[in-house]
């Protein structure tokens, strides 16, 4: 199960629910359409880390390899950090405008905080792994 499109289905279904009950039908069948879209991805997807790695009895990675797997995580942290500031930004100004959008974009907010923390972690395992603290 992918869990990064079972966040975006409950949010799309929430969103969903929210315009329903301000009654605008086309906005509600387009967020519950995205929501069963998400849904389905997140069902059907493969799972995260499945068909990665390597085999057991096959060579570790080169040093050059980790080098730029290090320099992937931290460019990939830095664009987490830029998503999930400016997510948490929004949810703010969204809590005062429109209450439920303020949530919604909390909730991927919360996601992103969360890939930036994973992605901080992998590039110190790396550096640890690397010889470079």
């Amino acid at each position: 199960m992918r869990y990064n499109y079972l966040l975006a289905a409950a949010c799309f279904g929430l969103l969903a629910s929210f315009r329903s009950a301000d009654g605008d039908a086309g906005w509600a069948g387009l967020f519950a359409a995205l929501a069963v879209g998400n849904l389905f991805l997140a069902v059907r997807g493969r799972p995260e880390g499945a068909g990665r790695g390597r085999p057991a009895d096959g060579p570790g990675p080169t040093r050059a390899e980790l080098h730029r797997s290090l320099r992937a995580q931290e460019s990939g942290s830095r664009s987490w950090l830029v998503i999930a500031l400016s997510g948490w930004a929004l949810a703010v100004a969204g809590l005062f405008l429109f209450a439920p959008m303020g949530l919604v974009v909390g909730g991927l907010a919360a996601y992103s905080s969360l890939r930036y923390r994973r992605a901080r972690r992998s590039a110190a395992a790396l550096r640890r792994a690397l010889g470079d603290t």
